[in-house]
Protein backbone atom coordinates (compact mmCIF):
# COMPACT_ATOMS: atom_id res chain seq x y z
CA UNK A 1 0.00 0.00 0.00
CA UNK A 2 2.86 2.35 1.08
CA UNK A 3 4.59 2.15 -2.82
CA UNK A 4 1.01 2.66 -4.26
CA UNK A 5 0.94 5.68 -2.17
CA UNK A 6 4.48 6.76 -3.36
CA UNK A 7 4.03 6.02 -6.75
CA UNK A 8 0.24 7.67 -7.31
CA UNK A 9 1.31 10.51 -5.77
CA UNK A 10 4.86 10.81 -7.32
CA UNK A 11 2.70 10.96 -10.62
CA UNK A 12 0.17 13.44 -9.18
CA UNK A 13 2.95 15.66 -8.76
CA UNK A 14 4.08 14.85 -11.99
CA UNK A 15 0.93 15.55 -13.25
CA UNK A 16 0.18 19.02 -11.20
CA UNK A 17 4.11 20.47 -12.09
CA UNK A 18 3.19 19.59 -16.22
CA UNK A 19 0.12 21.07 -16.58
CA UNK A 20 -1.78 22.41 -13.66
CA UNK A 21 0.57 24.45 -11.94
CA UNK A 22 0.53 28.72 -12.21
CA UNK A 23 3.53 29.39 -13.98
CA UNK A 24 3.57 28.80 -17.82
CA UNK A 25 7.35 28.87 -18.22
CA UNK A 26 7.86 25.31 -17.96
CA UNK A 27 4.84 24.11 -20.29
CA UNK A 28 6.47 25.88 -23.22
CA UNK A 29 9.86 23.89 -22.65
CA UNK A 30 9.64 21.70 -25.52
CA UNK A 31 12.91 19.98 -24.77
CA UNK A 32 12.95 16.15 -26.03
CA UNK A 33 13.22 13.17 -23.68
CA UNK A 34 16.52 11.89 -23.09
CA UNK A 35 16.86 8.79 -25.41
CA UNK A 36 16.87 5.18 -23.47
CA UNK A 37 20.38 4.17 -22.41
CA UNK A 38 19.66 0.42 -23.56
CA UNK A 39 18.03 -0.04 -26.98
CA UNK A 40 17.00 -3.14 -25.73
CA UNK A 41 14.17 -1.93 -23.13
CA UNK A 42 11.29 -3.71 -23.97
CA UNK A 43 9.17 -0.72 -22.21
CA UNK A 44 7.44 1.79 -23.83
CA UNK A 45 8.54 5.23 -24.02
CA UNK A 46 5.88 7.77 -23.69
CA UNK A 47 8.22 11.66 -24.55
CA UNK A 48 6.96 13.94 -21.95
CA UNK A 49 5.54 17.14 -24.50
CA UNK A 50 2.40 17.25 -24.61
CA UNK A 51 0.21 20.02 -25.10
CA UNK A 52 -3.30 18.99 -24.48
CA UNK A 53 -4.75 15.93 -22.35
CA UNK A 54 -5.98 14.22 -25.43
CA UNK A 55 -2.39 13.55 -26.88
CA UNK A 56 -1.24 11.96 -23.13
CA UNK A 57 -4.27 9.70 -23.60
CA UNK A 58 -3.59 8.96 -27.42
CA UNK A 59 0.20 8.58 -26.16
CA UNK A 60 -1.36 6.13 -23.37
CA UNK A 61 -3.07 4.20 -25.58
CA UNK A 62 -0.25 3.89 -27.69
CA UNK A 63 1.76 2.57 -25.19
CA UNK A 64 -0.43 -0.21 -24.03
CA UNK A 65 -2.61 1.37 -21.85
CA UNK A 66 -6.50 -0.38 -22.56
CA UNK A 67 -7.97 -0.19 -18.94
CA UNK A 68 -7.15 0.52 -15.67
CA UNK A 69 -9.35 1.17 -12.11
CA UNK A 70 -8.09 4.32 -10.52
CA UNK A 71 -7.53 4.57 -6.81
CA UNK A 72 -6.46 7.77 -5.07
CA UNK A 73 -4.88 8.65 -2.09
CA UNK A 74 -4.64 11.63 -0.37
CA UNK A 75 -1.65 12.72 2.24
CA UNK A 76 -3.43 14.36 5.80
CA UNK A 77 -0.21 14.84 7.34
CA UNK A 78 0.31 18.14 9.16
CA UNK A 79 2.75 19.14 6.46
CA UNK A 80 -0.43 20.52 4.33
CA UNK A 81 -0.98 23.02 6.90
CA UNK A 82 3.00 23.89 6.93
CA UNK A 83 3.37 23.98 3.22
CA UNK A 84 -0.04 25.54 2.29
CA UNK A 85 0.74 28.65 4.48
CA UNK A 86 3.71 28.97 2.44
CA UNK A 87 2.33 28.05 -1.37
CA UNK A 88 -1.34 28.11 -1.10
CA UNK A 89 -2.33 32.07 0.25
CA UNK A 90 -1.74 30.78 3.94
CA UNK A 91 -4.60 28.21 3.82
CA UNK A 92 -4.08 24.34 4.02
CA UNK A 93 -3.55 22.22 0.88
CA UNK A 94 -6.95 20.71 1.95
CA UNK A 95 -8.93 23.84 1.74
CA UNK A 96 -12.25 23.75 0.24
CA UNK A 97 -13.39 27.17 -1.20
CA UNK A 98 -16.67 27.78 0.55
CA UNK A 99 -18.13 28.26 -2.97
CA UNK A 100 -16.42 26.18 -5.28
CA UNK A 101 -14.57 28.69 -7.19
CA UNK A 102 -10.91 27.77 -6.12
CA UNK A 103 -9.74 24.14 -6.08
CA UNK A 104 -6.91 22.98 -3.77
CA UNK A 105 -4.23 21.51 -4.84
CA UNK A 106 -5.34 18.66 -4.20
CA UNK A 107 -8.33 18.85 -6.32
CA UNK A 108 -6.54 20.18 -9.18
CA UNK A 109 -4.10 17.23 -9.49
CA UNK A 110 -7.03 14.61 -8.89
CA UNK A 111 -8.99 16.06 -11.20
CA UNK A 112 -6.11 16.36 -14.00
CA UNK A 113 -5.31 12.43 -13.51
CA UNK A 114 -8.66 11.75 -13.10
CA UNK A 115 -9.59 13.19 -16.11
CA UNK A 116 -6.74 11.64 -18.15
CA UNK A 117 -7.24 7.97 -17.07
CA UNK A 118 -11.21 7.82 -16.71
CA UNK A 119 -11.24 6.78 -20.32
CA UNK A 120 -9.49 3.46 -19.07
CA UNK A 121 -11.77 3.12 -15.96
CA UNK A 122 -14.28 0.26 -17.14
CA UNK A 123 -16.31 0.71 -13.96
CA UNK A 124 -16.43 4.65 -13.60
CA UNK A 125 -15.98 4.01 -9.32
CA UNK A 126 -12.75 5.34 -7.36
CA UNK A 127 -11.98 4.10 -4.11
CA UNK A 128 -10.49 7.06 -2.30
CA UNK A 129 -8.06 6.60 0.74
CA UNK A 130 -6.88 9.20 3.39
CA UNK A 131 -3.60 8.75 5.62
CA UNK A 132 -1.78 10.75 7.78
CA UNK A 133 -4.18 11.85 9.84
CA UNK A 134 -5.09 11.87 14.06
CA UNK A 135 -6.54 8.39 13.39
CA UNK A 136 -3.96 6.47 10.49
CA UNK A 137 -1.01 8.46 11.46
CA UNK A 138 1.91 6.26 9.25
CA UNK A 139 0.72 3.18 9.76
CA UNK A 140 -2.77 3.14 8.33
CA UNK A 141 -5.13 4.67 5.46
CA UNK A 142 -8.75 5.60 5.78
CA UNK A 143 -11.45 5.36 3.67
CA UNK A 144 -13.66 8.21 2.59
CA UNK A 145 -17.19 6.94 2.07
CA UNK A 146 -17.88 3.11 2.67
CA UNK A 147 -18.75 3.04 -1.56
CA UNK A 148 -16.52 3.96 -3.88
CA UNK A 149 -16.74 7.64 -5.79
CA UNK A 150 -18.48 7.38 -8.86
CA UNK A 151 -16.27 9.56 -10.95
CA UNK A 152 -13.38 12.38 -10.85
CA UNK A 153 -15.79 14.96 -9.31
CA UNK A 154 -17.54 13.43 -7.17
CA UNK A 155 -13.57 12.92 -5.46
CA UNK A 156 -12.98 16.39 -5.43
CA UNK A 157 -16.38 16.84 -3.97
CA UNK A 158 -16.21 18.91 -0.49
CA UNK A 159 -18.18 16.00 0.84
CA UNK A 160 -16.20 13.25 -0.12
CA UNK A 161 -12.51 15.05 -0.33
CA UNK A 162 -12.52 16.77 2.98
CA UNK A 163 -12.39 14.32 5.88
CA UNK A 164 -13.55 15.08 9.89
CA UNK A 165 -10.33 13.69 10.52
CA UNK A 166 -7.43 15.69 9.07
CA UNK A 167 -4.96 17.68 10.55
CA UNK A 168 -4.50 20.30 8.21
Amino acid sequence: MDFFLILLLSAAFYVYWKFVRPSDAARNDKRPSAPPRNSRQHANIIRDNFDTLEEVQTALRRAGLESSNLIIGVDYTKSNTWNGEKTFGGKSLHHIDPHGRVLNPYQRVIKVIGKTLQPFDDDGLIPCFGFGDDGSRDRDAFTFSQNPCVGVDEVCAAGSFGSPRTDG
